[in-house]
């Protein structure tokens, strides 16, 4: 058994700057089809993945996750039972998505966000970055 690293709280500007962004990126009806989009050209594995799949649900969980991560960033318990769940149900026993794929996730993310939020800036996507990291290392910690 190992132990997971507490991850230190980002600063609440940080964070709430983060939330106002992703608020921005929500008003756009197709941001997580973008999102999927932009990852599957990340990697010729990575599409496949979702061929048989709800994208409409598939989605809905994009969403929880995204904030679950935020949440995360600030210490919030709920938020990190979530990531635990995401993680096992990612992990190598169940969906195996591998370690590598997760910064190509990132890119995709801030690809899309730089896309739909008016308001990105280099910073605000660095902000992001230093928000979902935490989280994203938590689950990958878990594979």
């Amino acid at each position: 058994m190992f132990t997971l690293l507490e991850p230190m709280p980002v600063s609440m500007t940080i964070v709430d700057s983060v939330r106002e962004s992703y608020a921005r990126c929500r008003q756009n009806p197709d941001f997580f089809d973008a999102f999927y989009d932009h990852f599957a050209r990340k990697s010729s594995e990575i599409g496949p993945l979702f061929s048989n799949t709800d994208m409409q649900k598939q989605n809905e969980l994009l969403s929880d996750a995204i904030d679950s991560l935020i949440s995360f960033s600030e210490g919030d318990v709920a938020a990190r039972r979530h990531l635990d769940e995401i993680a096992l149900s990612h992990d190598r026993e169940h969906l195996n998505i591998k370690p590598e794929w997760y910064p190509l996730w990132m890119e995709a993310l801030r690809d899309t966000i730089h896309e739909s939020d008016p308001g990105a800036t280099t910073q605000l996507l660095a902000d992001w970055n230093t928000v979902l990291q935490p989280g994203v290392n938590h689950i990958v910690q878990q594979h």
